[in-house]
């Protein structure tokens, strides 16, 4: 069956358990770091569904929202495993941060994490500066069955290969801000990157202590 287990949502605090290399130093980078895009996998109770943020500390004034869910089948009908992680007040310190849950995904056939990544901006299109939200979708498929390869978080991030497009998306966060005329708010001014600017979740690794630590956390609560 695939329905979802309880979750664990827990962020990596010890910077040193990661690693990241991160092609444009002024970029945010955020993606889904696991499952990779096509691949297989033996069926799992605890199916780890890893996000990361690179250059994270761009992220302290976005507000960020990551939302996703799995679908199954060909057809992508059936949806299970929502969940949303309200980064909002999040210690952004750790270079790479790790977002990640576990899901029961038992049952052999195709699969897909689904992921919405919303932020908050400034939008200053009209006569006045107002607060708003842009959102990016993200996608990874990949495939079960029974005799795939076992699941090794380090081995496949250690390979720090190239992640598909559609896993991720960079953000040209400037360090600028303005202010609201009706509310006063504070919002963050983002611009569009460069052309050749892409997204690389792929390059986020996550070695054998920091795993452990994930695996513990599960096993703890």
């Amino acid at each position: 069956m695939f329905t979802p287990t309880r979750a664990v949502r827990s962020l990596i605090g010890l910077s040193f358990l990661l690693s990241a290399t991160v092609d444009a130093a002024d970029l945010l980078d955020i993606g889904i770091v696991f499952p990779r895009e096509n691949e297989t996998y033996e069926p799992a109770d605890y199916f780890p569904i890893i996000f990361g943020l690179q250059n994270a500390d761009k992220a302290a004034s976005l507000n960020l929202d990551i939302d996703y869910f799995i679908r199954n089948g060909t057809e992508n009908r059936e949806a299970f495993g929502h969940s949303k992680h309200d980064l909002t007040d999040a210690d952004f310190t750790t270079e790479p941060y790790i977002v990640y849950d576990w899901r029961k995904v038992d049952t052999e056939g195709h699969f897909q994490v689904f992921g919405s990544v919303s932020w908050r901006v400034c939008d200053e299109s009209g006569a006045e500066v107002v607060m708003a939200r842009n959102s990016s979708n993200l996608s990874v498929h990949f495939d079960i069955k029974r005799g795939a390869q076992e699941i090794d978080i380090p081995t496949v991030t250690a390979a720090k290969d190239n992640c598909s497009e559609w896993s991720g998306v960079v953000l040209n966060v400037t360090g600028q801000t303005s202010r609201t005329p009706d509310t006063g708010e504070v919002c963050p001014v983002i611009v569009a990157p460069s052309s050749t600017a892409t997204a690389n979740p792929c390059r986020v690794e996550i070695g054998t202590a920091a795993a452990a630590s994930m695996s513990d956390a599960l096993h703890a609560s």
